[in-house]
């Protein structure tokens, strides 16, 4: 969202995040004056980059659509979900809770 507005010039963003039971889909979109692919591979956009590596380390996939002019849309899908671990704050900072600590 900060390189839509900051970089891409866009003055609309949508964000859609669908839950399903077993995975989640993002989409971000803009009207900005996105990118062209040769653009973006001599550019070495560490951020798209990062994106895609991480997505891919918890088993989803990160896809990238450009078009100079005609704005960016950059799509998470088939994002496993998990039950994020209980938390509890203990003197030395949070750690997650295990049934151990009864």
């Amino acid at each position: 969202m900060n390189n839509a507005g900051k970089r891409a010039e866009a003055s609309k963003s949508r964000i859609e995040l669908v839950d399903g039971q077993d995975a989640m889909r993002l989409v971000i979109k803009d009207n900005g004056q996105g990118f062209g692919a040769i653009r973006a591979k001599s550019r070495r956009s560490f951020g798209l980059i990062n994106l895609q590596e991480r997505t891919e380390r918890v088993g989803g996939k990160a896809t990238i659509h450009s078009q100079q002019n005609f704005g960016t849309q950059i799509a998470v899908i088939d994002m496993p979900v998990r039950p994020a671990p209980r938390m509890e704050r203990h003197y030395d900072g949070i750690k997650p809770y295990s049934h151990h600590d009864r």
